[in-house]
């Protein structure tokens, strides 16, 4: 669909709930059946903490270099604050077998102050004096 859907969408009261902490083989038929049917499904709060963690360490290096740019800049302390919203977006991208024939995403500009940007695969090019350049790990 590539426009606005004439008709409300309806709310999922319930979605999938996976909890990684079960015995494997029911896991993995979770997994499936929620795929089927739904595409997704939420994680029980067993990964949660590990995001959480993740989360707040990714934080403390955003801080780190705020406060870093805000020394080169010569800006006075405190000028970027201390209350900033994060947002955690998760992608995973798998090697692409000929990566010569894909397009991959339009060029754009994150909408952040900063991008923490984890690589594993190669993928990422910038744009550097009008000229695109890729970014290896």
């Amino acid at each position: 669909m590539h426009g606005r859907p004439l008709a409300s969408v309806p709310i999922v009261k319930e979605i999938p709930v996976i909890d990684l902490g079960e015995e494997q083989t029911v896991v993995a038929q979770q997994l499936v059946k929620a795929l089927e049917e739904y595409g997704f499904f939420r994680v029980q709060d067993y990964f949660m903490d590990v995001i959480g963690a993740y989360s707040s360490e990714v934080r403390k290096l955003s801080m780190i270099i705020f406060d870093l740019v805000r020394k080169g800049l010569g800006l006075e302390e405190g000028y970027f604050g201390k209350e900033h919203k994060q947002k955690m977006i998760v992608h995973h991208f798998p090697v692409c077998p000929d990566p010569s024939s894909t397009l991959g995403m339009d060029g754009h500009c994150d909408p952040n102050l900063i991008t923490i940007y984890q690589q594993q695969v190669y993928g990422l090019q910038i744009l550097k004096n009008e000229e695109w350049i890729g970014v290896t790990t």
